[in-house]
C-alpha cells in the first residue's frame, strides 16, 4: 500500500469513527506497518470489522493485519504448496486441496467400515464411487443407528 493510499485508509477509519485520530506519527507508524499489504486486502478486513462483533471499537493497525499475508508470501506460498499423500486412501494431492479431501476420505471410510460389518465383500471404491449428495445425506443419519449395506449403496448390487 503506497503512502498515499494509507492516507486514504485513514481517512476512511476516521469517517466510521470519529473518535479516530491520527496525526503525522500517527500516519507514519500505519504505513510502515500497512506498506507490506495489498490495498485490496487491507479494504476487505477493514469492512470485515465493520461487520464484526467489534465493529463499535476503532480498530487498531495491528488487528486489521494480524494474520494477512504480503503479496511476496502469498507468491511464495503458492509456488510452495506441496504435493501430499492421503493417509487414507493414498491419493495425491495439493497441500492446500488436503483438509477439504481429507474430511470427505473420512466420512467415506466410515461408511465403507459401516457396510463391511453386513457385507465383508463390500470395497472401498463401491462407496468412493458414490455422488457427493449420496454419502452426505448418509452422514447426516444418527451415527449410532446402523446404516445396512443396502441402503449404502442404494439399488446397487453388493
Amino acid at each position: 500500500m503506497t503512502r498515499t493510499e494509507v492516507n486514504e485508509y485513514l481517512k476512511t477509519i476516521k469517517s466510521y469513527y470519529t473518535d479516530f485520530f491520527y496525526d503525522d506519527n500517527t500516519f507514519s507508524v500505519w504505513s510502515e506497518e500497512l506498506e507490506k499489504y495489498s490495498k485490496e486486502d487491507l479494504e476487505e478486513r477493514l469492512r470485515e470489522h465493520l461487520r464484526g462483533d467489534n465493529r463499535d471499537k476503532t480498530p487498531l493497525v495491528q488487528n486489521l493485519t494480524r494474520g494477512l499475508l504480503t503479496p511476496e508470501e502469498k507468491l511464495e506460498k503458492k509456488e510452495h504448496d506441496f504435493t501430499i499423500e492421503c493417509n487414507l486412501c493414498h491419493k495425491w494431492m495439493k497441500e492446500s486441496e488436503y483438509e477439504k479431501h481429507y474430511d470427505e476420505c473420512l466420512e467415506i471410510n466410515r461408511l465403507w467400515l459401516i457396510g463391511r460389518k453386513q457385507n465383508p465383500n463390500l470395497k472401498r471404491e463401491d462407496v468412493e464411487s458414490l455422488s457427493k449428495e449420496h454419502i452426505e445425506a448418509l452422514g447426516r443419519r444418527n451415527p449410532i443407528r446402523q446404516i445396512n449395506a443396502e441402503e449404502l449403496l442404494g439399488a446397487k448390487r453388493i
